[in-house]
C-alpha cells in the first residue's frame, strides 16, 4: 500500500468516512482465536473500524505467524500485516487508546510480557518486553488462561495518553502499577513502599485522562482472611497517589462493587450496605449505596442510599423483589449521564454457586478450590441528577454460570463481581452513547434455552429514546455448534457479531442491525 493510500485511510477512518460496501467479512485458516483479537477504533464516540488479530501458521521450530488486520466500519479490509512472535506466546489483552492499539502477549518460555504498539495504519509505534516479573506473578501466569490473566495483569487503556496496568511488586506483599506512553516507553511505576507492614493487592477499577482509579485491598498477613478496602486513586502523569481513602464504615458493611471517575475531580463508589455483623454475598444486602470522593482532597463529600425496603422495592416488578429476597448481589456493569440530567445505572446480578476457598489464593501462588457464580438478570436503576430514584427497568433472561479463578472467594462480593467482569463472565457487553449523550443502548447475550428446543443466542437490547424513555427489542444471532461468539460495538444501530467455527478454523464477521 502506497504512503497517499496509508494517509487517506487513515484520514477517512479518522473522519469517519469509508467505503459502503461490505456488510460482512470471512476468513479462513485462523488456528486460534480469543475475543480480545478484535478491538473497535473510536473516534469520540464514533466506531470508525475495527482491528483483527489472530493465529496463522507456524513460522518456524521457534516462531508462529499472527495476521494484523485493520477493517473499516463496514467491515472492508484496508490493510494486513504479518506479525511474527515467539510460538510460547499467547495474547493476554488489546487495549485501543485512540491513538494507538496496544498488544500484551506473555512469553511463557521466557516468563516475560512483550508490549507492541500499533498505529491506525498498522504500522509498529513501539515495542518493549517486561523480564521484572517476580516468581509469584509467573506462577499465576502459568496456570491462568488468557482471559482471567487479563483481569488481573492486561494493560488498560488510557485515553490519548496510553497504557497502564496493575501487577506485583517486587515481593509477594507488594504491588505496582506502570504507565506506559502510546509507544510503550515506561512514564513511572508505582510500588508499595518496602518496609509497608502487611500485603497489599490492588485492582484497576477506571481510568480518565487525568487519573486511575481502583481498590487496594489490605491485610495483615497470608493467613489473614480479614481484607481492609482503600479508594486508591493515582495521577495519570506522575504517578503520584492521589488518594489512599479507608471505605470501611463502623456503623455498617459496606461492599465495593466499582469506582467511576466523574467529571470535576471527583471519583463514585458503588457497592452494597449490610448489617455490620453480617456478610456480604451471604447475607441480604439492605440496599445499594453511592459514595462520592473529592479527588484533590482524598475526602468523602456525599454519600446516598438506596434502600430496598423504602426506595427501591415499590420501582421493582415481581420478578424484581424476588432476585433480592433469593440473595442476588447486584453488580454495576456502567453509570451512565444522559443530557437530560439523569443517571441510568446498569446492574447485572450474580451470587456464589460454590465455594471452595483457601488461605493460600491464587495471588500469592499457592493453591485453592474455584468460585462458580451464577448470573442472573439485568435491570436499569434512572436517578435524577439530585440522585434521587426516578424508576427501574428489570430485564430477565436466562441464567448462566462462570468460574472464577481459584482463592477468589476470599474476596467481597464486589470484588467477586469486578473478576467475573474481567474475565467477560457476565452477559452484558458494552454500552454505546450517541454523540449528543441525549440516548444510548446497552447490548447483552442472552443463552435462551426452551424445553426440548435448541439454544438460542440472544442479544438483548435496552435503549433509551430521544423523549426519555427506555425501550427493549432483541436480536437471535443463534450459530451452529462448535462456535465461539461475541459481539462488539458498530457504528449506527448495529452492532458487530464474530463467529468462530472452530473445526472449520475460520472467522466470520457481521454487522447485526438492532431494532431501535
Amino acid at each position: 500500500m502506497t504512503k497517499l493510500k496509508f494517509l487517506i485511510v487513515f484520514c477517512l477512518l479518522t473522519m469517519g468516512i469509508t467505503q459502503a460496501f461490505a456488510q460482512t467479512y470471512k476468513v479462513d485458516g485462523i488456528e486460534s482465536f480469543n475475543r480480545n483479537g478484535i478491538k473497535a477504533i473510536k473516534n469520540g464516540a464514533e466506531i470508525t473500524g475495527y482491528i483483527l488479530f489472530y493465529k496463522t501458521d507456524k513460522a518456524d521450530s521457534k516462531n508462529n505467524n499472527y495476521a494484523f488486520e485493520l477493517l473499516d466500519e463496514k467491515l472492508n479490509k484496508v490493510n494486513r500485516v504479518k506479525v511474527t512472535l515467539p510460538k510460547q506466546s499467547s495474547l493476554i489483552q488489546s487495549a485501543y487508546n485512540g491513538e494507538t492499539l496496544g498488544l500484551m502477549f506473555y512469553d511463557s518460555k521466557e516468563g516475560s510480557y512483550i508490549f507492541k504498539a500499533y498505529d491506525k495504519t498498522l504500522k509498529l509505534a513501539g515495542s518493549a518486553t517486561a523480564k521484572d516479573l517476580n516468581k509469584y506473578e509467573k506462577a499465576v501466569m502459568e496456570r491462568m488462561e488468557a482471559e482471567e490473566a487479563a483481569s488481573y495483569y492486561g494493560i488498560q487503556a488510557v485515553p490519548g495518553k496510553g497504557f497502564v496496568r496493575a501487577g506485583y511488586g517486587e515481593d509477594k506483599d507488594q504491588f505496582s502499577v506502570t504507565m506506559y506512553d502510546t509507544n510503550f516507553k515506561k512514564k513511572w511505576r508505582y510500588q508499595t513502599p518496602d518496609g509497608s507492614k502487611g500485603m497489599e493487592t490492588f485492582i484497576l477499577s477506571d481510568i480518565s485522562d487525568k487519573y486511575v482509579s481502583g481498590l487496594t485491598m489490605r491485610r495483615k498477613g497470608m493467613m489473614s482472611t480479614k481484607f481492609e478496602y482503600y479508594l486508591t486513586v493515582f495521577d495519570i502523569e506522575t504517578g503520584k497517589k492521589m488518594v489512599d481513602a479507608s471505605v470501611e464504615s463502623t456503623k455498617e458493611n459496606l461492599s465495593i462493587s466499582a469506582t467511576n471517575l466523574l467529571d470535576n475531580d471527583e471519583i463514585l463508589v458503588q457497592g452494597e450496605y449490610y448489617d455490620l455483623d453480617d456478610k456480604a454475598g451471604v447475607n441480604k444486602s439492605n440496599g445499594l449505596y453511592l459514595k462520592k470522593y473529592d479527588i484533590k482532597t482524598a475526602k468523602s463529600i456525599s454519600e446516598t442510599k438506596f434502600s430496598w425496603a423504602s426506595d427501591i422495592k415499590k420501582l421493582f416488578d415481581a420478578k424484581g423483589k424476588e432476585s433480592i429476597e433469593d440473595n442476588y448481589v447486584n453488580y454495576p456493569m456502567d453509570f451512565i449521564k444522559a443530557t437530560n440530567g439523569h443517571y441510568y445505572i446498569v446492574y447485572e446480578q450474580f451470587k456464589k454457586a460454590a465455594d471452595g476457598v483457601g488461605i493460600a489464593v491464587i495471588a500469592l501462588g499457592g493453591q485453592a478450590s474455584a468460585v462458580k457464580v451464577k448470573i442472573g438478570n439485568i435491570w436499569v436503576f434512572e436517578i435524577d441528577a439530585n440522585y434521587k430514584p426516578v424508576g427501574i427497568k428489570y430485564y430477565e433472561k436466562d441464567a448462566s454460570s462462570v468460574g472464577l479463578p481459584a482463592g477468589s472467594g476470599m474476596y467481597g462480593s464486589g470484588l467477586l463481581g469486578m473478576f467475573a467482569k474481567g474475565i467477560g463472565g457476565f452477559d452484558y457487553q458494552f454500552t454505546q452513547q450517541s454523540l449528543d449523550k441525549s440516548t444510548f443502548n446497552v447490548s447483552y447475550l442472552n443463552y435462551d434455552r426452551e424445553s426440548g428446543e435448541k439454544t438460542k443466542t440472544i442479544v438483548g437490547n435496552i435503549f433509551l429514546a430521544k423523549d426519555g424513555s427506555l425501550n427493549y427489542d432483541k436480536v437471535d444471532i443463534t450459530a451452529a455448534k462448535k462456535t465461539n461468539r461475541a459481539i462488539y460495538p458498530a457504528s449506527g444501530n448495529s452492532v458487530m457479531l464474530a463467529v468462530y467455527n472452530i473445526k472449520g478454523e475460520s472467522l466470520e464477521l457481521k454487522l447485526v442491525k438492532l431494532n431501535y
